[in-house]
């Protein structure tokens, strides 16, 4: 089985970094006793079987901030226990908070619930777009997608960001056409 992960960096234009514009991105990377991202095997027929994850019931979150020229490498580096969630507990927590079901919750033991009685999205952040191109058209190009978005929204043009594959991009047997 062959993954055919892309991962292409690219930023807009950026104001020069400066002590007061570092170009900061925050955002929560999830820990959890368990894997998080689906997984692939063959069965005995041949065939790719996938198993579906992401139940994250128990775990750690830490809250992160660093220059987003580094969000990259922090994507690449994330195991199959861990996921990124880009809205942020409150800053009366530590940075490093235990995670619970929800009406589990211990405040005073820093133990909370991943919903949104606890994180919330403010400033500067993440948006993480999946995009699966249609069968019945021409997909997109990463600049003809990010065209596309700017017509409607014209200052995701002058954002930095990132072009990567899923985890489950081109995920075939060799010898197979890919699916991506």
């Amino acid at each position: 089985m062959t993954n055919q992960y892309m991962q292409v960096e690219m930023f807009a234009d950026e104001a020069p970094i400066t002590p007061t514009n570092l170009n900061l991105v925050t955002f929560t990377k999830y820990t959890s006793t368990g894997p998080l991202s689906k997984s692939y095997s063959v069965d005995a027929s041949g065939a790719v079987v996938k198993q579906a994850a992401a139940q994250m019931h128990t775990g750690i979150a830490e809250r992160i901030t660093m220059p987003f020229a580094d969000f990259a490498e922090a994507l690449n580096q994330a195991t199959v226990s861990q996921a990124f969630g880009y809205g942020t507990y409150a800053p009366i927590y530590p940075d490093k908070v235990s995670i619970t079901i929800k009406g589990k919750e211990n405040l005073e033991e820093n133990i909370i619930s991943r919903s949104k009685d606890h994180f919330t999205y403010s400033g500067p952040g993440v948006l993480m777009i999946d995009y699966d191109p249609c069968e019945y058209g021409k997909p997109f190009t990463p600049d003809e997608l990010l065209a596309a978005l700017a017509s409607i929204h014209p200052e995701i043009a002058q954002s930095a960001y990132i072009v990567r594959g899923s985890v489950s991009s081109g995920i075939h047997l060799q010898g197979e056409a890919s699916n991506a």
